[in-house]
């Protein structure tokens, strides 16, 4: 078979197209893998926020049931973020607290 400049132009075109292939196909793995972790990282962010957000509504609790705030800490507790404050804890907290007789304590039925 005889080499001619032809032969050398295919030659070099079908090996920068092989190497293009190539390097696209890395490249779509990095894109891939990129895309990857950008969203654990989005999925650990979610995470850290709504523990974030789950400790300010219990310091707000706290420092409403500190100033005897009992009603609004009631509300906050039935309203929390996936429940963090709907637990018997704060329900005998309340008990413990307020007594059975006390007008606030029907506020506190926390589904």
């Amino acid at each position: 078979m005889m080499v001619t400049d032809e032969t050398k132009f295919e030659g070099c075109s079908l090996a920068r197209h092989q190497f293009l292939k190539i390097a696209c196909q890395l490249e779509k793995k990095h894109m891939l893998g990129a895309f990857s972790l950008l969203k654990v990282i989005e999925s650990e962010l979610q995470a850290y926020l709504s523990v974030t957000k789950g400790r300010v509504v219990v310091k707000r609790f706290q420092e409403l049931f500190a100033q005897t705030k009992y009603k609004e800490a009631a509300e906050l507790a039935a309203q929390s973020p996936q429940g963090v404050l709907r637990t018997p804890d704060t329900v005998a907290k309340f008990q413990c607290k307020l007594g059975k007789h006390h007008h606030c304590c029907n506020t506190l039925e926390l589904c």
